[in-house]
């Protein structure tokens, strides 16, 4: 079988490896010439990548001579294998693993025909995406996002309970609540026009004083959805969840 896997430096990292992953997965085995397990999973890495014809390109790295990038990568032991794609490490193993389970590890490199239609960005890829992948979280929030856009916020919201509310879903989701409001609620339009402080400040007050039970648990609830759009570490999340804990206890 001729050599499949092509030696990278540090040097040639950036083009070998991450660019060339925005085109087709790159898989990277760090080894050593001393290292055994190394020899023994270089050419079952080898007779894998050959089953997919171009589609996965293997390519090594030796950790000896290149510090610099396995430091980069947090390399622990080797053989340490890591795929990456869009210029991102997306799955790693380290080890020698048997043959099956490393072509289990090829499969989750391939791109589907779901990822293929959501790559373009479009209504229609993302709704093509869906009827294929209808868990599909790239396809979910590229449309929400244009559902968001568009005011067609019960689509958007529909589509989002398909994910976990965290990370961009969950601010999608929190900015649509905020713009249902928005209409007839100052806080809500200072929130939308990012003025946080000021619509903070309502909020807050209105979990301070209001006789009604339930416009102080909306107001809580506005809180907690601008502290999803700003995250937890913004300085004004820190300071306003520090208050609003003061006014419920």
């Amino acid at each position: 079988m001729p050599d499949l896997t092509l030696n990278v430096t540090e040097a040639t990292f950036p083009e070998a490896v991450l660019k060339k992953s925005e085109m087709t997965p790159v898989v990277v085995d760090f080894w050593a010439p001393w290292c055994g397990p190394c020899r023994q999973l270089a050419p079952v890495l080898e007779r894998v990548t050959a089953q997919y014809q171009g589609q996965i390109i293997l390519t090594k790295i030796n950790v000896d001579e290149n510090p610099n990038i396995s430091a980069q990568f947090d390399i622990q032991g080797i053989p340490a294998v890591k795929a990456f794609r869009d210029a991102k490490v997306v799955n790693e193993f380290t080890g020698a693993l048997p043959e099956n389970a490393v072509q289990q590890f090829f499969e989750t490199l391939l791109t589907s025909e779901a990822d293929k239609a959501a790559t373009l960005h479009t209504e229609e890829g993302y709704r093509k995406a869906l009827e294929l992948e209808h868990t599909h979280a790239g396809a979910i929030l590229g449309l929400a996002r244009i559902m968001t856009e568009r005011a067609a916020h019960q689509e958007a919201l529909t589509l989002l309970e398909r994910l976990p509310a965290t990370g961009e879903a969950g601010q999608l989701v929190a900015r649509i609540h905020l713009a249902l409001e928005a209409e007839d609620d100052q806080a809500a339009q200072l929130a939308l026009a990012g003025e946080y402080t000021q619509a903070l400040e309502l909020y807050l007050e209105r979990v301070r004083s209001a006789p009604d039970p339930d416009a102080k648990k909306s107001a809580q609830d506005n809180m907690l959805r601008l502290f999803a759009i700003l995250g937890d570490d913004h300085p004004l999340t820190k300071t306003y969840r520090r208050k609003l804990a003061g006014a419920l206890f």
